[in-house]
Formats: C-alpha cells, structure tokens, sequence
C-alpha cells in the first residue's frame, strides 16, 4: 500500500521540478555536501530527480519549521556514501513546486521500506 503513495509523490515532484526547477533551501551543509560529495548542483537536481521508490526512508512527516505542508525523506549512495535528501512540495497559486531541505551524506543509517 505504500509503494503506490510514494509513486505518486515521485510523479508529482518530478513535474514540479520539470516544471519550475528544484528550489533548494541555502544552508552552508547544502553548500558543503555538494563540494564534499564532488556534485553541481545541477547533478544534485538529477540525482533527486532520479529517486525511485526503493530510495524512500520516510514521510510524509510534518514539517519540523511548522510550514504548511510534509516533507519526505530519500535517501541514495553517492560516490559510497549515504546521501541524507529531504524533499517537499509545496503549492502557490494552485502550481506545485518542489524544494530541497537538507541534502548531504547521512548521518545516521537510513531504513528503506521499500527495498
């Protein structure tokens, strides 16, 4: 039954960053993970475009700043690494667009329910 619910979030943010590009929150662990990691941001927005089902860990899961809206948590192997991705999808004038919290190597394992 889940599986299903995660397919549709994927198809949903796909369009949204399709659509309007993948806005990601400034934060310096953003910023570093992508020199740590050796991606662009443009290759972060591939590989985020890229998640599948198997990648899910989590969500939706109530925002932790108290924003409207869920965030998901993804996780992916970068390079031998864990990547930690939070995802959400937030509407503004009936158009969906998709953003990007925090991405960077995990810092804790990640559980994938899905795999």
């Amino acid at each position: 039954m889940l599986r299903p619910f995660v397919e549709a979030y994927l198809k949903v943010l796909r369009e949204a960053i399709l659509k309007h590009g993948l806005r990601v929150v400034s934060r310096s662990s953003n910023n570093q993970a992508l020199i740590d990691l050796g991606l662009t941001p443009e290759r972060r927005e591939e590989v985020i475009l890229n998640l599948q089902c198997e990648n899910y860990a989590q969500g939706p899961l109530a925002d932790d700043q108290g924003l409207p809206g869920d965030v998901w948590i993804f996780g992916c192997e970068i390079g031998g690494r864990e990547v930690y991705v939070k995802l959400k999808i937030f509407t503004v004038q009936n158009e969906k667009y998709a953003k990007c919290l925090p991405f960077h190597p995990s810092q804790h394992s990640l559980h994938y329910p899905l795999k």
